[in-house]
């Protein structure tokens, strides 16, 4: 199963850092960064929804994406045919697929990074692009926006066929406050065997560094034709590079490589890698498990006293269980890794006893995957951590389609499992959500894409009966 989603999800996880209190702007407490709220264009401390849209039926698969600005409520939708925006919308382009966002020139709005992943450079077709749209009181400001490719000055590499430059994006400001940005290039012509072995550009401070798996501590090498790159998540201090095709002694079994930004004055650098094969992880690498299909993180310390590490949810979509009677039920784990130690905290499928519902065939558990701190601070400890992880393909007892486990701490998960469906927690009955993507904010978790709903997190974790976010049309 070939799925090329999960960079638009992986970059929408990137807004699960913490359940912060809403702020303009960063605030800094004794040294620590505490995360802004993400998309917020029109710089008035709120998210603004945004969805990637499929473009004029003319052009099919071109591409596009709206925003829906809090300020005004107003709905705007943006091609590459719109004014100031490098590029003519082309079949295939896929233009607005995946986005990120960071305040870029630090003036308290963020600004929107959207990758095209099918957009040709050249003859090289495929070869992708990425575009920074700045930030306003008034939204988006297309006439300042600008482009990255392989084939702009400063930025390694050449734009090849099918390099996928933009597949997936990652950005955020790091700790010491300097703004990043993380561009996947997973197909990039990497190795001896031609495409496919993957690349990362990172840059910081003007500075573009490349990462393969060639690089020294990343797991597996660039000839093993990964796809390195396919999934990428971020915050302050860490970043994460998941590998749903890496094999592992199976076809696409899977991994995630988990990196540090490193000191204001350091390049970033290799932690840990975890796959279904490390110490204590449960499962085992089999042949489409797609471990690391989606990831989301947080920095997260296990005692006062212990060293900063980070906590990762990763999903496991196509895990088959029960002695593989129930194909693509999928699995969810929560991992700490402090330094180059990798530990195992907490497993979740649908088989355990304890556990809401029962492993079917289909279910995808794991296909939208975050972590986050219930109590707003930046870093999670094994008290304040929730975690959720996505159901799309379940049906449930009440007729509805698809679910999702939110948990608290870092124990295995059971009983006290909160069980998000259709008629609960604000959720409205008309079901048909799937609920197969998920994100974060400081106020909601959001779930689907099309429909998109956003729950408040009072609502999950504290019982309160608050109005529901809806978006049904763009």
């Amino acid at each position: 199963m070939y799925r090329r989603t999960v960079p638009a999800l992986a970059a929408a996880l990137l807004a699960a850092a913490t359940l912060t209190a809403l702020s303009s702007t960063p605030a800094q407490a004794d040294g620590v960064y505490l995360p802004q709220e993400t998309d917020d264009f029109d710089c008035d401390g709120l998210r603004d929804a945004y969805h990637d849209e499929s473009g004029p039926d003319e052009l099919p698969g071109s591409g596009g994406f709206a925003v829906v600005y809090t300020t005004t409520g107003r709905t705007a939708h943006f091609t590459q045919n719109t004014p100031g925006i490098t590029g003519t919308a082309e079949k295939g382009d896929r233009f607005g697929a995946v986005h990120s966002s960071y305040d870029r020139n630090k003036d308290g709005c963020d600004d929107l990074v959207v990758g095209a992943p099918g957009e040709g450079i050249g003859s090289a077709a495929e070869a992708g692009m990425v575009w920074i749209i700045p930030g306003s009181p008034t939204g988006l400001d297309t006439s300042k926006s600008f482009a990255y490719s392989q084939n702009t000055a400063g930025v390694p590499g050449t734009a090849e066929t099918r390099d996928g430059f933009g597949t997936s994006l990652a950005a955020g400001t790091t700790s010491a406050g300097a703004p990043f940005l993380i561009i996947g290039s997973p197909d990039e012509t990497v190795g001896r065997y031609g495409g496919g072995g993957g690349m990362i550009h990172y840059l910081r401070d003007g500075k573009w560094t490349t990462i393969t798996q060639d690089t020294k501590g990343v797991i597996g090498n660039s000839d093993d034709v990964d796809h390195f790159g396919e999934v990428l998540v971020a915050n302050e201090r860490f970043f994460a590079v998941g590998m749903p095709y890496y094999d592992d002694g199976a076809s696409w079994t899977g991994a995630v490589q988990v990196m540090t930004h490193g000191s204001a004055t350091s390049r970033p650098w290799a932690m840990a890698s975890v796959t279904q094969g490390t110490a204590g992880v449960e499962g085992t690498p089999e042949e489409f498990d797609f471990f690391g299909s989606s990831v989301s993180l947080v920095s997260y310390r296990s005692s006062t006293s212990a060293p900063v590490g980070v906590l990762l949810a990763i999903g496991v979509p196509d895990e088959d269980l029960i002695s593989n009677t129930a194909e693509d039920a999928g699995s969810a784990h929560l991992v700490s890794v402090v330094g180059s130690k990798v530990t195992a905290l907490s497993y979740l499928d649908q088989s355990a006893e304890g556990v809401p519902d029962s492993a079917q065939d289909g279910d995808n558990l794991g296909a939208g995957v975050v972590v986050a701190t219930s109590d707003g601070s930046a870093i999670a400890t094994p008290s304040t951590t929730v975690w959720a992880a996505s159901v799309p393909g379940e049906t449930t007892a009440d007729g509805f389609y698809g679910a999702a486990h939110v948990m608290r701490g870092v124990k295995n998960p059971g009983a006290s499992d909160i069980w998000m469906q259709a008629t609960r927690h604000g959720l409205p009955a008309d079901g048909g959500f799937g609920f197969g993507e998920l994100a974060a904010s400081a106020r909601y978790l959001y779930l689907g894409s099309g429909p998109y709903f956003g729950v408040p997190w009072n609502n999950i974790l504290r019982g309160a009966n608050e109005p529901v976010l809806e978006n049904r049309s763009w």
